[in-house]
């Protein structure tokens, strides 16, 4: 994966160093990228980078709790593991101390060109790692695992994957990896341990139609869509984590502006976003079950939950300052699968439904004009942003920084 990181940068920095040359070629026209659309017969590029961290995300109802907690305080007995009742009510494995902490990087690379002074060609290429930091541990029960179990024998009262603590110790972090991960047990998944995904991620091609400008006001329609190219969710894997869901979608959006003062403006945008069905291979989890064992596992139909999403901002300009602030809330229905065997898969469609509540902080510097005089190298936009997830549900309560690089040649 580092391999493509390095290729993505490398595209990147080619562009940034051959700019310079071709805006020359162009000439020293008026040009103004602090918005998305482009003048007519010029090119745009934006690198965009993002630090992400997240210990806490909102659950069902609203309410903080830790990234894993799913995972955590899970008391390893009968109701989870119906073989361990022959050993009494009470009887358990231990129960389960799961702690999470998610970073993420994203990069995404915009390529725009100004076909007309009304319509912008965009396609956006990103990039993404994400690195679940887990520590896993155990508070002992009073079973542990039978180290004399032989799989190839039927399992009775001689025979049993489990035993009592006493001879052998109590069950330990490792064990209970174990019983998840190797094939005797059934289940197949991989440990509970730290885990690192990055890869190229799906990219996402839109054309901006300045539809209306006049009096202040103007009113651009963006329609798209994203490719699913990114890699699928692993159902074997409880803590990967993916910033992409692979789907291909169809996208809409309508933006607003409104000068309200010289140098004070305003936007209200508005999203949807159609996911469309496709098919990916998942485990038939049930409502209310926990573990899946690996014979449950097939290729579904799996219809996401479609997206909607309103931002309000407002900006203030200061010679070449820009100041921001947005209000974000975006709302995303249930998910849909279905099992082509029949089998019960409400679990999986369980509290797939979405809201995230942010706001963000930005400021923006404009180089153009500094360019044009000869003081910069290259016609550069830089911005900073911060966002952060104050309420949701289903969701994590990230922070998030921003760093944008804009060029035009």
């Amino acid at each position: 994966m580092l391999y493509g990181r390095e290729k993505f940068i490398g595209m990147v920095i080619v562009t940034l160093l051959l700019s310079p040359l071709m805006a020359k070629a162009q000439g020293n026209g008026s040009v103004d990228l602090s918005g998305d659309m482009l003048p007519a017969e010029r090119w745009g590029v934006r690198l965009e980078s993002r630090f992400g961290i997240a210990t806490n995300r909102y659950d069902e109802h609203g309410k903080e709790v830790g990234v894993a907690d799913e995972l955590d305080n899970i008391d390893i007995n009968a109701d989870l593991l119906s073989v361990l009742s022959i050993f009494g009510a009470g009887a358990s494995l231990g129960v389960t101390d799961v702690s999470s902490t998610i970073k993420s990087l994203r990069e995404r690379l915009f390529i725009g060109y100004g076909v007309s002074e009304r319509v912008t060609l965009v396609s956006m290429l990103p990039w993404a790692e994400v690195r679940n930091e887990v520590d896993f541990d155990v508070t002992p029960g009073d079973l542990a695992l039978n180290p004399a179990f032989d799989p190839t024998q039927p399992v009775s009262a001689g025979n049993l994957p489990f035993v009592a603590a006493g001879a052998v110790g109590p069950a330990s972090a490792a064990d209970i990896n174990k019983l998840l991960t190797e094939p005797v047990y059934g289940y197949e998944y991989k440990p509970i341990e730290s885990v690192t995904t990055s890869g190229f991620q799906d990219p996402e091609f839109y054309l901006r139609w300045l539809a209306y400008q006049g009096d202040g006001k103007r009113l651009i329609l963006t329609p798209g869509i994203r490719l699913g190219m990114s890699e699928n969710d692993d159902p074997d894997n409880f803590l990967d984590v993916r910033l992409y869901n692979g789907s291909d979608d169809i996208m809409m959006r309508f933006d607003y502006s409104q000068r309200l003062m010289p140098a004070l403006d305003a936007q209200l945008t508005y999203r949807h976003t159609w996911q469309l069905m496709d098919h990916r291979r998942a485990r038939a989890l049930a409502e209310g079950e926990s573990l899946v064992s690996a014979n449950r596992k097939e290729r579904m139909e799996r219809d996401l939950g479609d997206v909607d999403e309103v931002m309000l901002e407002a900006r203030y300009r200061h010679d070449a300052w820009r100041y921001r602030v947005r209000l974000s809330y975006q709302n995303k229905k249930q998910d849909n699968w279905t099992s082509p065997s029949g089998q019960d898969v409400r679990g999986l469609e369980q509290d797939t439904d979405r809201i995230y509540q942010h706001y963000w902080l930005g400021l923006t510097w404009n180089g153009v004009s500094a360019w044009r005089d000869g003081a910069m190298p290259l016609p550069l936009i830089i911005a900073f942003d911060y966002r952060d997830v104050y309420k949701g549900k289903n969701v994590l309560k990230s922070k998030d920084y921003y760093l944008t690089l804009t060029v035009m040649f």
